[in-house]
């Protein structure tokens, strides 16, 4: 799991984009509950963390998409998300390379 976090090629299973959107929001949640406790340096650690961290949500949808045969760009459309996490991705090889280990 997690090979190539912030890589833009391959793919990945629903179960690996899952656990994605659960690191991001465990994060995003716990900076938005420091937020009272140190408020100027809140927005340091905020851009040292959450712009990685969308960078790494980014490359793990873009392979998600891979995986069901779509590009990356497909990740922008709303509520595509959802369908990421409950649709199987293609069986097999695809244009995007081998199906990922379950």
């Amino acid at each position: 799991m997690f090979k190539n976090p912030f890589a833009f090629e391959g793919r990945i299973s629903n179960k690996e984009y899952a656990l994605t959107l659960l690191i991001d929001f465990g994060i995003t949640t716990t900076l938005k509950f420091c937020k009272g406790i140190v408020p100027p340096l809140l927005l340091t650690v905020s851009i040292f963390v959450l712009i990685p961290g969308l960078l790494f949500l980014l490359a793990q949808g873009t392979k998600r998409c891979h995986d069901m045969g779509e590009s990356g760009w497909y990740q922008l459309i709303p509520f595509y998300g959802f369908l990421m996490l409950i649709n199987e991705g293609d069986t097999g090889k695809n244009k995007y390379g081998e199906a990922p280990v379950q």
